[in-house]
């Protein structure tokens, strides 16, 4: 029969019931007998794969004594075997449903037929073959070679050829599908009937939750999920007491349990995110099915993990992690990382160190939250510790990372004030102020929100060194170049980190003369090429080696693959700094300060004003500029929001012009305009609309044809978007 007569043969096998007495469906069922029979020994892998899920299916919806006393279920016996490791995976994974419905209906039967073979097959396949991924190679070869032949015979150039890295290990995958298989459809009883061995869990947890393969870790730890399931379920219901009849020493179900519980502790850590969602879920079987006496040897090693992945990068990891946390913890988690806080601490300080940038990352959050929700004397005798390894993260080439260190340690402050001042004196202030100049927008934003933070927690003590350095930080954009027309920018909106143009310029932290600048260890950048946008075909060709060797970028993320801080070393960052970058940071400082200390913050008015028209008049020569006015129109209104209405109506004519102005710059920068138009919005509704076109009209100078601009743009001062707030500062805790 051709594969799609099979397939469509073995789609009436649905409606099948081999608990039916009726005569005339019995002479039915043993047609369907013989035909699925037919399927499954065809030589046709689609029609073998249509009659194993066609007996799965069959098997999902009968009584257990009714399969296995049919002819069907010798059938399978015959041919489960050696189609365990067929060359064609979608076979074998049918056959992976075939075991687990077999094991569903007779457990003892099923792993008696097919658990040495299961085993065997894991053991055979542990070690890579070499002459199958070389086979493979060549067929890839082979391949490419006839896709490149020309019409005259000559081969044009090859790709390099590259097999997967799931190539050579052939069934492993499956055959470790197949175990999971009959052990979750065996049930408890796979304890308790002795089946569960040591070398069992050896095999699992010695040599297939560490290989190589990160899809062999993880298929294994979705075995060892459904291991420690029943483990916990025969420990719970007392059937474990059964397994002692077996039990020679080392196969206790607590020699068992207690392996398997350090294996996952491991997967909670692994470098891939998908390995870490099957540790996640394995962690969640152990530690919901186990009483909390009993879980309690393992805590020390799980709960810092658990804790980590709260705050993990890939999503799936992160929420699931938290779902987790509230089952097993419910609102009792502050007090289990007290219980455990030396494990906590020490876990987490070594994690800012880890070579994965997202663990770096998720690390500054966790210790940011020790000092918010887990504030006790435990924590608070390692408050060193903990600030010293947030430095270290500080001084990281990944900007997510330096981001998250950057609000993480005013936030530990904030909690720790007594114990933080030393450190914040000695390193962290210059650290805070030269990140205020960081490539990055949202790093110098939150080093903003830090200081203002610091602010809030010194007090005086505080706001005298931030008043003592922000006229400089302001006034950096004054020294800009603007004479000379600046080349093709990439990126102008904040959220693309700028250009990245290799220009000189003197910058760093805002206390420093400019030479003293310029040597600062804290102000120097790696230069680095900038990366090239899709379609600027012009500069590509003209300047190819500016393109070539760029950064790499990691997936799933927007940082890239860079090292992490050693020791005391300030690592090298993306590019060198820039005027403007300096004084978008103590724009953003303004507003905190503004915040804190509005009388104060009253004062750099007139120096802000005479900011906004200098980069209006300069915009043109510096297309950076654009970024600067975004930033300075969205602040604005915070700051006038702190203020206050009245002394904020005194300085309002010297904003006025270049306000307005920016709403012209549309088709140049668009985000510049909606930003000057949401500040004009903003500023009509906190002042008054009639007092605001009248202060208008009360310029001494081009105040009609301001007036006029204003009237043509009012489609952009009153569109109603849709809002998305930016997520600043750390991620809410759960």
């Amino acid at each position: 029969q051709a594969p799609i007569e099979d397939i469509q043969a073995a789609s009436k096998l649905r409606s099948c019931c081999f608990s039916s007495e009726n005569p005339k469906q019995e002479a039915e069922k043993s047609t369907v007998e013989s035909l699925l029979t037919q399927l499954i020994g065809s030589s046709c892998w689609e029609s073998k794969a249509a009659g194993y899920i066609s007996c799965a299916k069959i098997m999902e919806t009968s009584c257990s004594e009714s399969i296995s006393n049919t002819f069907l279920f010798g059938a399978l016996c015959n041919y489960v075997e050696s189609d365990l490791e067929h060359i064609e995976p979608r076979v074998r994974s049918s056959v992976v449903k075939v075991l687990k419905g077999l094991a569903s209906s007779d457990g003892p039967r099923t792993w008696e037929r097919f658990g040495k073979a299961v085993f065997d097959s894991i053991e055979r396949n542990l070690v890579v073959d070499s002459k199958e991924r070389s086979r493979v190679m060549q067929e890839i070869y082979a391949n490419e070679l006839g896709k490149a032949k020309t019409g005259a015979g000559v081969a044009s150039v090859i790709k390099p050829v590259v097999a997967h890295e799931t190539v050579g290990w052939k069934a492993l995958e499956t055959s470790l599908r197949g175990l999971q298989s009959l052990i979750g459809g065996y049930g408890a009883a796979f304890v308790s009937d002795g089946c569960l061995t040591s070398s069992l869990v050896d095999l699992v947890t010695l040599k297939c939750l560490k290989h190589e393969n990160r899809y062999v870790r993880e298929v294994g730890f979705d075995l060892c999920s459904v291991m420690v399931q029943v483990l916990a379920i025969a420990i719970d219901g007392g059937l474990d007491a059964a397994a002692q009849q077996h039990d020679n020493g080392e196969n206790s179900t607590g020699v068992m349990l207690d392996k398997l519980a350090s294996a996952v502790g491991l997967g909670l850590s692994d470098n891939w995110s998908q390995v870490r969602y099957a540790a996640s879920v394995a962690v969640r079987s152990l530690l919901s099915g186990l009483s909390e006496q009993r879980r309690k040897p393992y805590m020390d090693d799980l709960v810092p993990r658990m804790c980590l992945n709260r705050y993990y990068l890939a999503q799936g990891v992160k929420l699931y992690s938290q779902e987790t946390w509230k089952i097993v913890f419910g609102d009792k988690g502050p007090q289990v990382v007290a219980e455990h806080a030396d494990a906590v601490v020490a876990f987490y300080c070594k994690q800012c160190r880890a070579d994965n940038h997202a663990v770096r990352e998720a690390a500054c959050y966790c210790i940011a939250e020790l000092a918010t929700k887990a504030k006790c004397d435990e924590i608070s005798v390692h408050v060193n510790e903990l600030l010293n390894a947030l430095i270290d993260a500080f001084k990281d080439e990944s900007w997510p990372v330096r981001d998250a260190a950057c609000i993480a340690t005013s936030n530990f402050i904030s909690g720790f004030p007594n114990e933080s001042k030393a450190l914040v004196g000695t390193e962290l202030y210059e650290l805070w102020f030269a990140h205020l100049s960081d490539n990055i927008w949202s790093v110098r934003e939150d080093s903003a929100i830090a200081l203002g933070n610091v602010m809030r927690t010194y007090g005086d003590d505080a706001v005298e060194e931030v008043l003592k350095r922000l006229p400089n930080i302001l006034g950096k954009v004054f020294d800009e170049n603007v004479n000379v027309q600046q080349g093709h920018l990439h990126g102008h909106g904040h959220g693309h980190g700028n250009s990245h143009d290799n220009q000189e310029s003197h910058v760093g932290s805002s206390s420093l003369s400019n030479k003293d600048i310029a040597s600062s260890k804290y102000s120097q950048r790696a230069s680095q090429p900038r990366g090239v946008v899709a379609g600027d075909f012009k500069m590509l060709s003209s300047k190819p080696d500016k393109y070539s060797n760029q950064q790499l970028y990691s997936c799933g993320s927007l940082a890239p693959k860079l090292r992490r801080g050693v020791g005391c070393m300030d690592h090298g960052f993306s590019r060198d700094k820039k005027l403007w970058e300096i004084t978008d940071g103590g724009i953003y400082l303004l507003r905190e300060l503004a915040a804190v200390k509005p009388e104060e913050a009253e004062k750099f008015l007139p120096v802000l004003a005479e900011i906004a028209t200098f980069i209006s008049k300069n915009s043109d020569n510096v297309e950076d500029f654009y970024n600067l006015q975004e930033t300075l129109w969205k602040q604005l209104i915070p700051i006038s929001k702190s203020l206050g209405k009245r002394p904020f109506k005194r300085y309002i004519e010297l904003f006025l012009k270049p306000m307005i102005l920016a709403l012209e710059c549309e088709r140049k920068n668009q985000l510049c305009a909606h930003a000057a138009a949401q500040c004009i919005e903003q500023l009509e509704l906190f002042l008054g609309k009639s007092i605001f076109r009248g202060r208008i009209a009360q310029l001494d100078v081009d105040a009609q044809r301001l007036l006029d601009i204003f009237d043509r743009n009012q489609h952009l001062i009153h569109v109603k978007t849709a809002s998305m707030p930016f997520p600043t500062g750390m991620p809410p805790p759960m």
